[in-house]
């Protein structure tokens, strides 16, 4: 099968933009009041949980200020993570679907995240969460390779870590952003932030974005990819003491647009206008005729609270986070006809279980509470060190639901009776109670040149799962015909998955302007759980099959050395980073049609290594040349299930990626105003899905 991906918003593999803007006194200066106008901006990231030169951090990681972000027009994840080497990303099936990869850690639909997200210091944990629209942002790393010694499970691939705006002690400041797009797109945005009294301050946005789409169903007259969304946040600083800083933040989105916009490629028979040959996955050009219209709707409420209390030489912080997020989408089915009468040819009389035209409606609700405590020592000296715990609660109910499409119209999720227009032929309920534990610690130690890193983290899951389906014997003697539905006794597994996580660095600092800097980690994915039965099912049709009703964690090590530098009174910087991964257990997502089921399998092993180099010219006072590269050689090694496969790509994976642009910015006058012009230029190799 194959989606078509719109071009803005969604982030097409290949793409170019051009922007021009004039900036008002509320946008940041190209240049950092204190920098010289002919010298790169020396970035300073926290995504290691301590402040440090971009330049000293021996790690691979992409900074992206808030000047950089404006002048790129930034508004989605999307549009930075192209910016950053060997980061791939797809929006899959819905707008509430958003999956990265990085260096070829990826995520599966239906599986775990490989990235971590972070905004202002809170950990998110839900894996549909990194899509949201990004405004009042102050800064985006992009860090590379295993981060579970700092971030724990589920940060195999890396972490996005976003900082906000802080708000505004000083006085009353307000903002606002309007724009479009094609797709009769419209977006605005915004923002405040004042204090209410000396030691309190607020700072809040609205965002709103809206467009059609660019693919119109023929036979439904929707636009496909259509979208919109609101989102807002309000975030509150109480500096109660000098020694105590609370960060409260409360935040919504409501996502509503267009779901699953797939055709299928099939050989047709010629009762139903026959094609000779397989149609390429290839050809975007192909129409959309499905009788059955796709839904999207995504609701996100969050909250966090966070806690620093200056201990002298040390600080505790403590995070406590809740999440409350519903997905739920639907359309038609595979293999997507176009009408009712198609499915007659296939199967005339009783509706069978089995292919056929059908429809599909998901839903996913989860419920999430974490706490961290973490106590950590000042920067200053040669001896720095962290120490923390860390818990999470998660409460997730799933819903899917395939029906027999006899009347055109999808219903819900179900279950519908035998006869019904929209009757169901499989249902899935489940709910999973799911606990996470660790403790984690790092202690750093500095001496002249030489930075020596070593952490550590010990993860634990426990996973619960209930199944709440509906199943019972059939409604007739016809076997044809699906289950009447009653409830049946409720059944019941657990699975545990753990792992220790240890990281090791080491940095060389030649010089203020050059670094080098080796690591090695391991990072982990949580397992988790197929549907009841898939084992026994999927064995019905292949008896080699391997795929069972749990599927284990995957383990990946990663050797890294890289180099940073400024050149030529910082005008020119140059980065370089090597890496080698070697993956256990690599989950991936498999379609069985004949069972009309999606089940997460394995690879037993997937090596994976790769460069990615970076340069950045000032060649004159404020005009900036960018370029970037990233290469990636991943290969199946062994798969004991499907032997066929070995020597193939890992799925989902791009050979390269690469992005260039140039940037021009200078002041107008002394009135306050900025002119930016921007070009971007990006591209990624070909992708395989399987």
């Amino acid at each position: 099968m194959k989606t078509h991906v719109a071009p803005a918003g969604l982030g097409s593999p290949l793409a170019a933009a051009v922007a021009l803007a004039l900036a008002g006194p509320t946008v940041h200066a190209a240049t950092p009041a204190g920098t010289d106008a002919g010298q790169l901006e020396e970035i300073v990231v926290t995504g290691q949980r301590r402040e440090e030169r971009l330049i000293d951090a021996a790690v691979a990681v992409n900074a992206f200020t808030a000047d950089t972000l404006e002048n790129a027009n930034v508004t989605r994840p999307g549009d930075v993570l192209k910016l950053a080497p060997n980061v791939t990303f797809v929006q899959s099936n819905h707008p509430g679907e958003f999956y990265v990869t990085i260096r070829g850690n990826t995520q599966t639909r239906l599986g775990e995240s490989s990235v971590a997200l972070v905004v202002d210091g809170v950990q998110s944990l839900d894996q549909n969460s990194i899509n949201q629209e990004l405004f009042e942002i102050q800064q985006i790393e992009v860090l590379k390779g295993p981060q579970g010694a700092l971030y724990g499970r589920n940060a195999i691939g890396g972490a996005l870590v976003i900082r906000t705006r802080d708000p505004n002690f000083e006085e009353w400041e307000g903002r606002v952003k309007l724009g479009g797009a094609n797709g009769s797109e419209v977006t605005g945005q915004v923002g405040f932030s004042g204090p209410l009294a000396s030691n309190f301050a607020l700072r809040g946005a609205v965002s709103y974005r809206d467009r059609d789409g660019f693919y119109e169903n023929l036979n439904t007259g929707e636009q496909v990819d259509r979208f919109k969304e609101k989102t807002g946040f309000l975030r509150g600083v109480w500096r109660l003491t000098d020694s105590i800083t609370g960060d409260f933040r409360v935040g919504a989105a409501d996502m509503d647009g267009g779901g699953i916009a797939w055709n299928a490629i099939l050989v047709l028979p010629p009762a139903l206008g026959g094609n000779a040959t397989v149609m390429s996955g290839d050809n975007t050009s192909l129409p959309y005729v499905n009788n059955i219209g796709g839904f999207s709707v995504n609701d996100r409420r969050t909250a966090s609270m966070k806690w620093d209390f200056a201990l002298g030489a040390a600080t505790l912080v403590s995070t406590t986070s809740y999440a409350k997020i519903r997905d739920n989408y639907g359309s038609d089915s595979y293999p997507y006809f176009n009408d009712a009468r198609q499915f007659d040819v296939f199967f005339p009389g009783a509706t069978p279980i089995g292919l056929g035209a059908q429809t599909q409606n998901l839903q996913r609700e989860s419920e999430i509470l974490s706490q961290e405590l973490r106590l950590q020592s000042d920067a200053d000296g040669p001896v720095s060190w962290m120490v923390g715990a860390y818990y999470a609660d998660f409460e997730i109910a799933n819903i899917s639901t395939t029906g027999a499409d006899r009347g055109g119209v999808l219903l819900g999720l179900g279950p519908f009776p035998f006869g019904s227009p929209n009757q169901t032929l499989s249902y899935l309920n489940d709910s999973n109670d799911n606990k996470a534990y660790a403790g984690f610690g790092s202690l750093s130690w500095t001496t002249g040149p030489l930075e020596l890193t070593a952490s550590v983290r010990y993860d634990k899951e426990e996973k619960e799962q209930t199944d709440n389906a509906f199943a019972g014997p059939p409604a007739a003697a016809d076997p044809k015909q699906i289950p009447t539905w009653r409830v049946q006794s409720f059944r019941s597994r657990t699975a545990e998955f753990s792992q220790v996580q240890p990281k090791f660095a080491a940095r060389w600092s030649v010089s203020e302007d050059l670094s080098t800097y080796a690591s090695w980690g391991r990072g982990f994915k949580t397992g988790g759980f197929n549907p009841f039965g898939t084992g026994a099912l999927l064995r019905s049709f292949n008896p080699a099959s391997t795929v069972g009703d749990v599927f284990p964690k995957e383990v990946a090590d990663t050797w890294e050395i890289g180099l940073k530098s400024t050149w030529f009174e910082r005008r020119v910087s140059f980065n370089l980073a090597y890496f080698d991964t070697k993956s256990e257990n690599a989950q991936l997502l498999e379609f069985f049609p004949q069972a009309t089921l999606q089940a997460i399998s394995t690879a037993d092993e997937v090596e994976m290594s790769g460069f990615e180099a970076e340069v950045q010219w000032r060649p004159v006072d404020g005009l900036d040349l960018i370029a970037s590269y990233g290469y990636l050689d991943s290969e199946v090694t062994r798969f004991a299930s499907q032997p066929t496969f070995v020597g193939n790509r890992r799925p989902s994976t791009s050979p390269f990626t690469a992005m260039f642009a140039a940037q021009y910015a200078t002041a107008l006058g002394a009135a306050g105003w900025d002119f930016v012009a921007r070009a971007d230029y990006t591209r990624q190799g070909r992708t395989v899905w399987d």
